[in-house]
């Protein structure tokens, strides 16, 4: 019997563009989430700047947040956006 796996996030080695597509998220996020961390974070580190009340340190850490979010729900609507339900 053959075993059915489900398509998305995946990684099969059949499909190249799914391949690149997935490595340049890790990259993306990992880069993302390695500026919340020393030395760019010591940066941002100062609450004198606010943003919206908030202090600069922190609204550095939820724009990233949000930054994540975005990049990984882009990757989810064009990962499966030519997947046909079976």
């Amino acid at each position: 019997m053959a075993q059915r796996l489900p398509k998305r996030l995946v990684f099969s080695p059949n499909d190249p563009i799914r391949r690149k597509r997935s490595f340049i998220l890790f990259w993306i996020v990992l880069t993302l989430q390695m500026s919340v961390i020393w030395p760019v974070y010591s940066y941002f580190a100062s609450p004198t700047p606010q943003v919206l009340g908030f202090p600069l340190s922190f609204a550095w850490t939820i724009l990233i947040i949000l930054l994540s979010f975005t990049t990984l729900v882009i990757f989810y609507l064009f990962d499966t956006a030519n997947e046909t339900e079976a």
